[in-house]
């Protein structure tokens, strides 16, 4: 969703029909919604003012309101639970979770394992496939990207902020710089290292690098190319996609998530606010 990412285009149809979307998953008859991250965009914009504005612009003031709305309706869902998996873009709230467990009103985490159908599923944003993929020529790793999601939640002197923690100067400055340049690239513009994100995925070796074990499937996010794939031995492969514009796959606006009934898996699309209308692979 990336809520706060596209304010200044005072477009709220995205929020709109998401919210339409949790309305549809306000259900016991769900047993998990699972957030793959991503929900709340806090490198766009400072943190309070995703939901709170003094902006005098009416389309603004809709945009934080529903914002407002959307978290609102997660912490009340009658779904059986709700998971947050944190993304690269809202990285923070882990870190908030950390803090404060208790006063959450659902799990928060960087991975997640369930279970249905007698199989097994490992959720996981996916920055880190991307960091494995894509920037380790830039000297980077999972640890150290993390640390550096949870800065630019704060931070508009990007090169300031790198000199003061340590990354040192010249080439270190160089590569990190260059790192930054790829992390606040559009999607759309990464088709190819997306791609080669989505091979490492639909390998039996991304277990090696996430932490899976035999027998998991995964889901995934991240790279806003919602696909499903049904890889050599039966392993599943599936990511979520994007709702706050086009796919980077083939740039189309469409709403898809991934249903998991009886233990398979499924990519649908959310096309009614009333009923929900599901084209599933």
């Amino acid at each position: 969703m990336h809520l706060g990412w596209d304010d200044d285009k005072k477009n709220v149809k995205k929020q709109d029909e998401f919210l339409d979307f949790l309305n549809y998953c306000d259900t016991s008859k769900i047993d998990h919604l699972v957030l793959l991250g991503d929900i709340f965009d806090f490198w766009a914009r400072s943190n309070a003012s995703i939901f709170s504005t003094g902006s005098q612009d009416a389309a603004i003031r809709k945009i934080v309101k529903t914002n407002e709305e959307i978290f609102s309706r997660l912490t009340s869902l009658h779904a059986k639970e709700v998971h947050y998996v944190v993304g690269n873009h809202d990285y923070l709230v882990h870190d908030l979770h950390a803090t404060n467990p208790e006063t959450y009103p659902f799990s928060i985490d960087k991975k997640l394992r369930l279970s249905d159908g007698g199989r097994n599923f490992f959720f996981t944003h996916g920055y880190d496939l991307d960091v494995r993929v894509n920037m380790e020529l830039f000297k980077m790793s999972v640890d150290s990207y993390e640390k550096t999601c949870f800065a630019l939640s704060f931070m508009t002197d990007k090169t300031g902020w790198a000199a003061v923690n340590g990354w040192g100067l010249g080439e270190k400055i160089s590569q990190f710089m260059d790192a930054l340049k790829y992390m606040n690239t559009e999607p759309a513009k990464r088709k190819e290292c997306y791609a080669a994100v989505e091979l490492l995925a639909n390998s039996r070796a991304a277990g090696l690098f996430l932490g899976m074990r035999p027998g998991d499937n995964l889901v995934y996010g991240h790279t806003h190319r919602p696909y499903y794939a049904q890889c050599a031995g039966g392993y599943e492969v599936a990511n979520t996609g994007f709702w706050a514009g086009k796919s980077s796959r083939d740039d189309k606006d469409v709403n898809t998530y991934v249903k998991i009934d009886n233990g398979r898996m499924s990519q649908c699309t959310f096309t009614g606010k009333d009923i929900l209308q599901q084209k599933c692979s």
